[in-house]
């Protein structure tokens, strides 16, 4: 049982005096490569890690309850409200949403029941604390109803869920890698026809080494910066003539404005890395993945500008560092979490190195995690 599922568990039998009835979890994630061009129509390569989301319940009462147990936060409402997504806020409405396209995915009246969510996904960091919540929360209460959805159709309601009732103009890729990841493997994702192209093998153990370094800089997706990205994309593939800006060609960008010429370069070749990134694991290439990466942060940050200072000093660090292959921010930016690829052997002294580094320019310390690739959601026991 995961600390989570501990938490969760506790926490449903203190608030409801009961054992709850079933029990589902749905991992964080890493993008390896592949980063903001979801929405785009692009290729992504993400992996689950082995921190979970879990959300405990049962079918019970008349009202809708569902306790935040790391927030210390109630949901309460009664079932036929779920389909107002004017009247939540903040992670009920992730929460009111998921339910609400739950209920109508499973052709069933919406009813009352009893629920707990704990998670060992670190919030707003850039590792799908968002999608692993939502995915959850969906497997759990298919769970309770004796039902079982399609794996994308799971992905594609949570999808929704963000976009109408909690306003983020997300892709695909978050919800996907939740539903469907393969354990010991990452991702090859293509966005613009919903496919799981493959499952590319990750090695663990003495072979390579992922390291999740988080800035403590925390984001809000619902923010304006993510929105405006998106939007700029959309103006620009318009301008291009494409439905989607990863179909343009580098050739054509100069017919765009300096903003949005910047914001295309960045798309189409970002796709073009993440078809490349899934050659060089598929070849057991480490450096060349690893040198992908580090052309995915530098035009992230120069190109599509949604890195940070510290994002930056943890990227630089592990660069200068003896035997890394490659590091770059993960998720969406703005703050949250860069990752560092190498050898399991020199690890540590990566590690030191960076948290040194960190701790001296921003005079407070980061966190780190190794992260092991883990498998999709599930019903647990």
């Amino acid at each position: 049982m995961t600390n989570a599922h501990e938490r969760a568990s506790a926490a449903y039998q203190r608030s409801f005096g009961r054992d709850h009835a079933q029990a589902a979890r749905a991992p964080g994630r890493v993008n390896l490569i592949g980063e903001h061009i979801d929405y785009c129509g692009g290729h992504v390569l993400p992996m689950a890690i082995d921190r979970d989301c879990v959300a405990v319940g049962g079918v019970h009462g008349e009202r809708v309850r569902v306790y935040a147990a790391d927030l210390h936060e109630w949901l309460e409402c009664d079932p036929g409200e779920l389909h107002d997504a004017n009247r939540f806020e903040g992670w009920r409405a992730y929460a009111a949403g998921v339910l609400a396209f739950t209920f109508e995915a499973m052709r069933e009246r919406p009813r009352g029941f009893e629920i707990v969510i704990a998670s060992d996904v670190p919030l707003g960091a850039g590792l799908s604390s968002s999608a692993a919540f939502e995915v959850s929360l969906t497997t759990l209460l298919a769970g309770l109803m004796g039902q079982s959805l399609d794996a994308w159709e799971v992905a594609r309601l949570c999808r929704r869920a963000e976009h109408e009732y909690a306003r983020v103009p997300c892709g695909i890729m978050d919800q996907a890698i939740a539903a469907m990841a393969r354990r010991g493997h990452a991702m090859l994702l293509d966005c613009e026809t919903e496919r799981v192209v493959g499952h590319m093998p990750m090695p663990s153990g003495d072979d390579v080494s992922l390291l999740v370094v988080d800035t403590r800089v925390r984001h809000a997706h619902s923010g304006g910066e993510y929105a405006a990205r998106r939007a700029a994309c959309e103006a620009a593939a318009r301008a291009l003539g494409e439905k989607n800006l990863c179909e343009a060609r580098l050739a054509h960008l100069d017919a765009l404005t300096q903003e949005w010429r910047a914001i295309a370069r960045h798309v189409v070749s970002e796709n073009q890395r993440t078809l490349a990134a899934a050659e060089a694991m598929k070849a057991g290439d480490w450096s060349g993945l690893g040198r992908l990466m580090n052309e995915s942060h530098d035009s992230l940050r120069d190109d599509y500008r949604v890195s940070c200072a510290e994002l930056d000093t943890v990227v630089d660090a592990a660069r200068a560092a003896p035997g890394v292959w490659g590091a770059r921010m993960t998720g969406g930016g703005f703050g949250g979490c860069a990752i560092v690829f190498a050898p399991a052997v020199a690890m540590p002294e990566i590690r030191e190195r960076v948290t040194r580094e960190f701790r001296a320019r921003f005079a407070r310390d980061c966190g780190t995690l190794y992260a092991h690739a883990s498998a999709g959601a599930a019903l647990i026991s």
